[in-house]
């Protein structure tokens, strides 16, 4: 796609350029990343104005290259616009788009959804400016694998868990996002007696019940990942679904850090990432659990374990880290 696309093409060079010279310890050659993309924010000006039948594939990836390059690397344009405008483009562009790319057998299609999905939904998660993430991916990616076996409970490579826990993941970054918004008042400030309502409750009770399917479902293919690679993805699932138990019960049912389901859920945390192994290629997908179990733990040996591995993963050359 990037070879028939210019602009795009622009965008994957910039980023690589951006990556590698983080990687490797140099300045990023800000002038040359300028260069190639002078033209991609006033093409993307004209796709978002034009109709839905002139927005292309190409379009939508590079909104959300744009996207990715803002969040992994902030400082490499010098326009000055948040990731949160970034994900916004992106998503309009995928909504627009999501009729067409919408088709069995569509490989284009499944790889933005769940590209563009992990990125909303760990960005609803992160940050309450983002915006609730939209549900759309996940009916986009069933209806793209189909007429192939499309197993929900496998374990991707790409987002480090099954399409299943990802809707999980976005039914919890959507729950999160409202509760976050209801706790600030228009100025800002935090409300002290803030309690979810019961229709939030029933919700989060119904997230529950989803995660604890889950848990006996979830696997890896046996067809390309065996032995450690294997034992690492399930790892990584693991962790990410106990991360998002425990915001689930943290960040909407406002349960005590003491309290059972907490205790449980960051002890099951803490197992999976032990389990995974330092350095292994899906470490890069525990940012958020790891995160949690930071947040969450009290005990200063293992606080200072999961710091260890965020100094490693920063030699990774993200910044998001």
């Amino acid at each position: 796609m990037a070879i028939s696309d210019l602009n795009l093409l622009n965008l994957v060079l910039a980023y690589s350029a951006s990556h590698r010279a983080r990687y490797i310890g140099h300045p990023e050659p800000v002038n040359r990343i300028a260069h190639w993309v002078s033209d991609v924010f006033p093409a993307l000006r004209v796709a978002l104005e034009a109709s839905k039948e002139e927005i292309t594939d190409s379009h939508l990836a590079t909104a959300i290259l744009l996207l990715s390059l803002k969040i992994v690397c902030p400082g490499t344009f010098e326009v000055p616009i948040p990731w949160q405008s970034h994900l916004k483009l992106a998503r309009d562009l995928f909504i627009a788009r999501s009729d067409r790319i919408a088709q069995p057998g569509n490989r284009i299609g499944a790889f933005f959804a769940r590209w563009l999905g992990y990125i909303d939904t760990m960005g609803a998660l992160s940050c309450r400016q983002a915006g609730p993430p939209l549900m759309l991916y996940h009916s986009v990616l069933a209806e793209c694998c189909r007429p192939q076996s499309h197993d929900e409970y496998c374990v991707d490579c790409f987002t480090g868990f099954s399409p299943r826990t990802g809707f999980f993941l976005l039914r919890l970054a959507q729950l999160v996002q409202q509760c976050d918004n209801e706790r600030f008042d228009e100025l800002g400030n935090f409300q002290q007696g803030w309690h979810p309502s019961a229709d939030m409750v029933m919700e989060a009770q119904a997230v529950l019940g989803e995660f604890d399917d889950l848990n006996d479902r979830v696997h890896a293919d046996p067809d390309h990942h065996l032995g450690a690679e294997a034992d690492d993805m399930m790892a990584t699932e693991e962790a990410l679904r106990c991360a998002g138990l425990l915001h689930l019960h943290r960040r909407v049912l406002e349960s005590s850090p003491d309290s059972f389901p907490v205790q449980d859920a960051l002890r099951r945390l803490v197992g999976a990432l032990d389990r995974m192994r330092l350095g292994a290629s899906t470490e890069v997908c525990s940012l958020l659990p790891l995160f949690t179990a930071g947040c969450e733990s009290r005990d200063s040996s293992q606080r200072m374990k999961l710091l260890n591995r965020f100094l490693v993963l920063e030699k990774s050359g993200m910044k998001q880290v």
